[in-house]
């Protein structure tokens, strides 16, 4: 892949698209400013690409949602550690520090969520949730009733049990669809504001 690939396949540059990609990428220019890499690598596929969006916008940016921002993101970007996923794990690490309370304890997590979990950092109801993303990433098939009491046990209700089970869910989609066609990471990191 040379420096200016978007991916290891063919891509549609945004000045290039015609009918329904042109349509999908004004869409998402018209959000946050330009047409990210993970977008453009979905470019020969058009309804993929909105309907991974879509599937985005309704797990991490939903006005329902109950969990913390920072949370959200920070599923995601262990999601994207746990697969060794760069591209989700840089973007979606400067999401959540950017949503983190408190930045310098933000970045610190960051910077370890890489190679380990950095439990001492953590407190026990999202380390509960960082759990289960893990088990849910790498074993899949063991999940049980037990898994969901032990989330309920560190104070997670219901609807937020969803809310990570379709943040990880999805980015386990999500890091492989970057992985799978070697999409690059974009100029600028960190998706936020979506």
């Amino acid at each position: 892949m040379t420096p200016e690939a978007i991916a290891w396949i063919d891509t549609v540059a945004p000045e290039a698209a015609r009918g329904r990609t042109r349509e999908i990428y004004e869409g998402l220019s018209a959000r946050n400013g330009r047409v990210h890499n993970l977008y453009r690598a979905h470019s020969l596929r058009p309804e993929t690409m909105e309907g991974a969006d879509l599937l985005y916008q309704a797990v991490l940016h939903c006005a329902d949602n109950t969990l913390e921002p920072w949370l959200g993101e920070l599923i995601a970007t262990y999601t994207a550690a746990l697969a060794g996923c760069r591209y989700a794990y840089v973007n979606h690490g400067a999401n959540f520090v950017h949503h983190f309370p408190d930045k310098a304890r933000g970045r610190r997590i960051l910077d370890l969520m890489w190679t380990s979990l950095p439990r001492e950092e953590l407190d026990a109801r999202t380390l509960a949730l960082l759990d289960h993303a893990r088990k849910l990433t790498l074993r899949p098939q063991d999940m049980n009733a037990e898994d969901v009491a032990a989330l309920r046990a560190a104070g997670v209700d219901d609807g937020e049990i969803v809310e990570a089970n379709q943040i990880c869910a999805s980015f386990n989609y999500y890091v492989r669809c970057l992985n799978g066609l070697g999409t690059a990471l974009d100029e600028e990191t960190g998706l936020f504001p979506a």
